[in-house]
């Protein structure tokens, strides 16, 4: 899957980065904001659970 192939990958070069909306407000970097940081391996709980959720789908085709 693209994403787990994506994370794995990129564990290997990029640490977990700032989101840039969030790292500074006004020039300055807040404590809390230190925490909001971006790395595709924080992505795979939630597309496995998107997984699910479309594998569980039922489609009703006389709609």
């Amino acid at each position: 899957m693209f994403v787990y192939r994506t994370a794995r990958r990129s564990n290997v070069f990029y640490k977990e980065t700032p989101l840039v909306h969030y790292s500074e407000q006004n020039g300055l970097r807040s404590e809390e904001n230190k925490r909001l940081t971006f790395h595709w391996e924080k992505l795979r709980p939630d597309v496995a659970k998107d997984i699910q959720t479309a594998k569980n789908a039922t489609v009703d085709v006389n709609q």
